[in-house]
């Protein structure tokens, strides 16, 4: 089976213009490979972010290419006004974008008003990857709360441009939650899993619980898989709006006969929730 590598599933190319993020993600990879080739020192410095100027006054070509921006930060207030014209760089020629955030909503509503004549060539995608605020101050420290959140992907979807959420990683053992409130705003859901991330033993008490639930979800991600299944099959979000990461391929083979048949049978949801 072949499995496509991160971002690319969703774009041709990648475009950054800020070397570290304030929000200092558990699990950013640009973050961990910061720290494993020795860019940074520790987190903290991470959260120093450092603009790359140069790209405030680059033009970009016409292509056929679809850039997802960005890929290694995020977008938030104290680098706004340069993000908005980075992204007026690439969309002016034309160019289609695929803008991934985790949702400041007043950097949204910013983006959706001066980038509104764009809105048949940018999608927004905002990062949802559990439905408690508890889960995201540990994971994504830095990160707008779910609330706002939902209210960036209300303010992109009303404001005319096509939506979408990405649930990666999945952090939560019951993602219909999220999917049941995003509905409403959202034209398409990813579903992906936490990748390359060492959950190994820890001697923090908070790090072993969140830990412990990731090793959960990851044991039970074909039963997590069913139950998404069932609880969307009947309102037509399953096969309209649903779609599964590479990263979950392997998981859904493995239960393709059960996710076949009309009614996922609820023994196998039996120990999802189990501690």
């Amino acid at each position: 089976m072949n499995i496509t590598s991160g971002t690319k599933e969703w774009a041709n190319k990648n475009i950054n213009w800020c070397k570290g993020c304030i929000h200092a993600c558990r699990y950013c990879y640009a973050m961990k490979n910061a720290l494993r080739f020795g860019r940074i020192t520790d987190i903290e410095k991470w959260k120093d972010f450092e603009l790359n100027l140069k790209l405030i006054k680059k033009r970009f070509l016409k292509t056929d290419k679809i850039y997802m921006m960005p890929s290694s930060h995020d977008i938030f207030p104290e680098i706004l006004d340069e993000s908005i014209q980075i992204l007026k760089n690439v969309l002016e020629p034309g160019n289609k974008v695929l803008l991934v955030t985790k949702g400041n909503p007043n950097c949204i509503e910013e983006i959706c008003n001066k980038l509104s004549s764009y809105r048949n060539l940018m999608e927004i995608r905002i990062t949802i990857t559990h439905n408690l605020d508890e889960y995201l101050k540990f994971w994504e420290p830095g990160a707008p709360n779910f609330y706002d959140r939902l209210l960036s992907l209300r303010i992109a979807k009303e404001t005319g441009f096509k939506t979408s959420v990405s649930i990666e990683p999945l952090l939560t053992k019951q993602p219909e939650k999220i999917i049941e409130q995003i509905n409403n705003f959202a034209d398409s859901i990813w579903i992906g899993k936490l990748n390359h991330f060492n959950l190994g033993n820890s001697k923090d008490i908070l790090e072993q619980h969140f830990f412990h639930d990731v090793r959960l979800i990851e044991k039970n991600l074909g039963k997590i898989i069913i139950n998404v299944k069932r609880n969307c099959d009947f309102k037509g979000i399953y096969n309209n709006k649903i779609h599964w990461k590479d990263s979950m391929k392997p998981y859904l083979e493995s239960i393709k006969n059960e996710l076949n048949t009309k009614f996922c049978n609820s023994i196998f949801l039996s120990t999802i929730y189990e501690n």
